[in-house]
C-alpha cells in the first residue's frame, strides 16, 4: 500500500521538512499539529485503510499482501480484532451453550427470513424503498 520506487522499503517514505509532499497535504487539510502525534501521518492512513478493508470483511490475507507483510501473522495481531459483529457471535454462541438455551442466528439471517415471510406487495414496497434509499 502506498508504493514508492525511490525508497529502500518501495513504500512511501514521510519526510517531517515543511517542503515534503506529506507535509503540504496535511497542512493543507487541517490534518497537521504542533506537538509530537498530533498530525496524520502516511503510516495513520496506512493503518485506516487496512482496518476498513478488514471491518468491512476483507480477507486478512489480502490486506497482508496489500500492506507488504512478510507474515500475515503481523497483519492479523493487529486487525483481527477488528471484527465486533465476529466478536458478538462468537459471544453469542459460547453465552447460549453455557445457558443451554437456543442460539441467537445472525442478524442478517433473520431478515431474510423475515423478507420471506413478507407479502409479494410488501417485498416490492421494500425493494422499493431500499432502492430510493441506497440506489
Amino acid at each position: 500500500m502506498f508504493p514508492s520506487d525511490n525508497s529502500l522499503t518501495g513504500h512511501v517514505t514521510e519526510k517531517s521538512s515543511q517542503g515534503s509532499f506529506w507535509h503540504r497535504i496535511t497542512d493543507r487539510a487541517g490534518l497537521r499539529g504542533e506537538g509530537k502525534g498530533e498530525s496524520v501521518t502516511i503510516h495513520d492512513l496506512r493503518r485506516t485503510i487496512a482496518s476498513w478493508s478488514v471491518m468491512r470483511g476483507g480477507n486478512i490475507q489480502t490486506t497482508s499482501k496489500l500492506l507488504g507483510h512478510s507474515d500475515i501473522s503481523i497483519t492479523a495481531s493487529t486487525y483481527a480484532h477488528l471484527d465486533i459483529e465476529q466478536v458478538r457471535r462468537e459471544l453469542g454462541i459460547t453465552t447460549a451453550q453455557l445457558l443451554g438455551t437456543e442460539i441467537q442466528e445472525p442478524s442478517v439471517d433473520r431478515l431474510v427470513k423475515e423478507i420471506a415471510s413478507l407479502k409479494e406487495n410488501e417485498r416490492q414496497r421494500l425493494l422499493s424503498i431500499l432502492h430510493k434509499k441506497f440506489g
